[in-house]
């Protein structure tokens, strides 16, 4: 199923220039019962939910590596599961939940008025300027020993 969305995020990446993308499992789980003879008498199904890291994407490789990478989350979590309590087997894939979204991280470039304790502290550049370009001009400040 996650190959089969790979076109549907590619295309959502190319028109918003980066994404962050989570991907969430449902998984069906049995564990068997047994009587005190050591026979199995019946099962119970267990639903667990198989959570994945959240990926911040900013084009098709580190796309293709998180779509890879969650699918190798889940399995290792099935694994995991079948690993950590006794005679509980994986059954299948109840769901999966593909969340992504644009991804637009903070960025620096406007001038923000300082609070007059942190002016007078003189800890912090801040250039006020026209151009929105205050980040560039605090680094080149720095880099060309401009700071007063």
């Amino acid at each position: 199923m996650i190959a089969h969305q790979k076109s549907r995020l590619l295309e959502f990446l190319r028109k918003n220039r980066s994404m962050k993308l989570n991907i969430r499992t449902e998984a069906l789980f049995e564990k068997p019962e047994y009587d005190d003879g050591g026979n199995e008498i019946g099962s119970q199904e267990l639903v667990y939910a198989l959570p994945s890291t959240r990926f911040n994407i900013g084009n098709e490789d580190e796309l293709r590596q998180a779509l890879e990478d969650s699918v190798k989350q889940i399995l290792l979590q099935i694994q995991n599961l079948e690993a950590s309590t006794s005679n509980l087997r994986f059954k299948n894939i109840l769901s999966i939940t593909i969340h992504y979204d644009k991804y637009d991280p903070t960025r620096a470039g406007r001038y923000i008025e300082l609070p007059e304790w942190i002016k007078l502290n003189k800890a912090c550049i801040n250039i006020k300027n026209k151009h929105q370009k205050c980040f560039k001009y605090c680094i080149q400040s720095v880099v060309y020993g401009k700071i007063s």
